[in-house]
């Protein structure tokens, strides 16, 4: 185990021994970081339309709803019983969804 280079050091915390470029952070900063980003989102204006499976290991269900819940805009479709590839079990019912969002817009 080593430490983290280049932060502070009531910053620094432990890096396993996979971290071969040192780059490793506390959670409070990923946490700032993570918010930092997640706020930005309230400037996009447009309408949104988030489609995820409810069983999708890839893009997790929690994170489309944090998405979401920061898109001044945004629209969610859960899928239930399918996963990443829920486009090839649910083809017509995403399509009509995408076609309804579309059309409920001026």
């Amino acid at each position: 185990m080593r430490r983290a280079r280049g932060w502070p050091d009531d910053e620094r915390r432990r890096c396993d021994d996979g971290d071969a470029d040192g780059n490793c952070e506390t959670e409070e900063r990923r946490a700032r970081r993570h918010a930092s980003k997640l706020n930005r989102l309230a400037g996009i204006t447009q309408p949104t339309f988030v489609a995820v499976g409810g069983n999708d290991t890839m893009m997790h269900t929690k994170n489309s709803q944090l998405l979401v819940d920061h898109l001044p805009d945004a629209h969610l479709r859960i899928y239930p019983d399918a996963n990443h590839g829920f486009l090839d079990q649910y083809t017509e019912l995403f399509a009509d969804h995408v076609n309804a969002f579309l059309n409920e817009r001026p």
